[in-house]
């Protein structure tokens, strides 16, 4: 070989200093925390945000968000979901938020008939689901650092509703991929267990520091019918609501923990859970693709 031939650069396991690193996360970053420390250190430590596209390109995650903004102006200014004029009014606030929106033309084409679509059975679900609810709460903000030890975990919640029996359920929407049941009763994916421990610890206000009763992710797709995966309802040998977000709790505290240690390092992909985590906003600066295919693995 080439006196000088190039060698691929080793997986980055930068170790900033200890005041440097981040005291505050939002929920949705805790799982990157843990599958890839060096997009959090990218973010938070050297303060680099990815480049918005040249050209627009409207995604699944645009999608979403048009999504969860017409059904939080529905809950919000629809006062009886239960009338006849229901539907039209859902559809009226659809229409008016595609208008304002001003997507390209071939996806207006595609995603207004679609939410249509997903309207109907939405309504059909909320209603039905409403016969156990006393108040419904949507697009809620909170932050609480109970437990955490000076750390404090931020987030928003899609959906939480207060049961005619006291307790709460956190609903997450989801118009695209979203976490299996497995993925959450083993806190892979841990969002809704850990907005159900903010909740109980009163981030989201004092009248939701309650237990949840459990947790679902809505699918918002054009199906036959709304498909709503429950998790923490009870069952045999399976993990209550409450205990899945006590649990994780304590798994988050315990990662605080750990980056409090002057030596631990935030490297790249140190555990991805799946092929996604191969394709992060940071992976050309970790320069990813370089030493995750040396002749070592």
């Amino acid at each position: 070989a080439p006196a000088h031939s190039p060698q691929p650069c080793s997986q980055p396991r930068p170790v900033p200093a200890l005041e440097l690193r981040p005291t505050s996360l939002s929920i949705t970053e805790i799982e990157t925390w843990v599958e890839d420390p060096y997009a959090i250190y990218a973010r938070h430590i050297l303060k680099l945000d990815p480049l918005p596209p040249l050209v627009r390109q409207p995604d699944a995650r645009e999608r979403g968000t048009l999504y969860h903004d017409i059904l939080e102006q529905f809950v919000r200014r629809v006062e009886n979901p239960l009338a006849d004029s229901a539907l039209a009014q859902l559809h009226a606030i659809a229409d008016d938020h595609f208008r304002q929106l001003a997507l390209p033309r071939e996806f207006q084409a595609y995603w207004q008939p679609r939410f249509r679509h997903v309207a109907g059975l939405f309504l059909d679900w909320h209603r039905r689901h409403l016969q156990q609810v006393d108040a419904v709460h949507v697009e809620l903000s909170g932050k609480t650092d109970k437990g955490l030890n000076g750390f404090t975990l931020r987030g928003r919640a899609d959906r939480i509703d207060q049961l005619t029996d006291g307790r709460i359920v956190l609903l997450d929407y989801k118009t695209g991929l979203h976490p299996t049941i497995k993925s959450v009763e083993e806190l892979k994916s841990s969002q809704l267990p850990l907005e159900a421990a903010m909740a109980r610890r009163g981030a989201f206000g004092q009248d939701l520091a309650r237990n949840a009763a459990w947790l679902a992710y809505v699918r918002l797709r054009p199906t036959s019918e709304l498909a709503v995966d429950r998790i923490g309802a009870g069952g045999p040998k399976k993990a209550t609501a409450e205990e899945l977000g006590e649990q994780a709790w304590a798994n988050l505290a315990a990662l605080v923990q750990a980056y409090r240690l002057p030596e631990k390092d935030y490297r790249s992909k140190a555990r991805p859970a799946s092929q996604k985590q191969w394709e992060g906003d940071y992976d050309h600066l970790a320069r990813v693709r370089e030493w995750s295919f040396a002749d070592d693995g």
